[in-house]
Protein backbone atom coordinates (compact mmCIF):
# COMPACT_ATOMS: atom_id res chain seq x y z
CA UNK A 1 0.00 0.00 0.00
CA UNK A 2 1.45 3.78 -0.64
CA UNK A 3 1.51 5.92 2.02
CA UNK A 4 2.50 9.47 2.05
CA UNK A 5 3.34 12.62 4.10
CA UNK A 6 4.32 16.39 3.90
CA UNK A 7 7.49 17.11 5.64
CA UNK A 8 9.11 20.81 5.92
CA UNK A 9 12.89 20.60 6.17
CA UNK A 10 15.20 23.36 7.80
CA UNK A 11 16.59 25.40 4.76
CA UNK A 12 18.33 22.26 2.28
CA UNK A 13 18.87 20.03 5.64
CA UNK A 14 17.49 17.00 6.58
CA UNK A 15 16.27 18.48 9.68
CA UNK A 16 12.12 17.79 10.33
CA UNK A 17 11.20 20.87 11.40
CA UNK A 18 7.47 19.96 11.05
CA UNK A 19 5.53 16.65 9.45
CA UNK A 20 1.78 15.26 8.68
CA UNK A 21 1.61 11.76 9.55
CA UNK A 22 1.81 8.79 7.16
CA UNK A 23 -1.59 8.84 5.27
CA UNK A 24 -2.30 5.55 3.88
CA UNK A 25 -3.68 6.25 0.23
CA UNK A 26 -5.27 2.79 -0.34
CA UNK A 27 -3.58 2.26 -3.81
CA UNK A 28 -1.99 -1.23 -3.10
CA UNK A 29 0.36 -2.85 -6.54
CA UNK A 30 1.54 -5.58 -6.73
CA UNK A 31 5.42 -6.85 -5.96
CA UNK A 32 7.21 -9.47 -7.42
CA UNK A 33 7.53 -11.57 -4.72
CA UNK A 34 5.11 -13.54 -2.17
CA UNK A 35 7.51 -13.29 0.62
CA UNK A 36 5.39 -12.66 3.67
CA UNK A 37 8.69 -12.46 5.72
CA UNK A 38 8.83 -8.86 3.66
CA UNK A 39 5.35 -8.35 5.73
CA UNK A 40 5.55 -4.50 7.15
CA UNK A 41 8.54 -3.49 5.37
CA UNK A 42 8.88 -0.29 3.40
CA UNK A 43 10.18 -0.62 -0.35
CA UNK A 44 10.24 2.47 -3.61
CA UNK A 45 10.33 5.24 -0.79
CA UNK A 46 10.40 8.64 -3.01
CA UNK A 47 9.54 12.50 -2.80
CA UNK A 48 6.36 13.39 -5.04
CA UNK A 49 7.54 17.53 -5.16
CA UNK A 50 9.58 19.56 -3.77
CA UNK A 51 9.29 23.22 -2.80
CA UNK A 52 11.37 25.63 -1.55
CA UNK A 53 9.85 28.02 0.65
CA UNK A 54 9.74 31.90 1.26
CA UNK A 55 11.15 31.54 4.66
CA UNK A 56 14.06 29.45 2.96
CA UNK A 57 13.03 26.04 4.50
CA UNK A 58 11.99 22.67 1.59
CA UNK A 59 8.88 21.17 1.66
CA UNK A 60 8.93 17.88 0.61
CA UNK A 61 5.67 15.49 -0.64
CA UNK A 62 7.18 12.27 0.51
CA UNK A 63 5.86 8.38 -0.42
CA UNK A 64 6.51 4.91 0.39
CA UNK A 65 4.91 1.54 -0.17
CA UNK A 66 4.13 -0.93 2.01
CA UNK A 67 4.29 -4.68 2.15
CA UNK A 68 1.35 -6.20 3.23
CA UNK A 69 0.65 -10.02 3.12
CA UNK A 70 -2.78 -11.24 3.12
Amino acid sequence: MRWERTVEYQGTTDVVVATTSWNGTGLAQKISSNDCAMNGAVIDPGVETTEILPNGNTRKEEYEYRVTCN
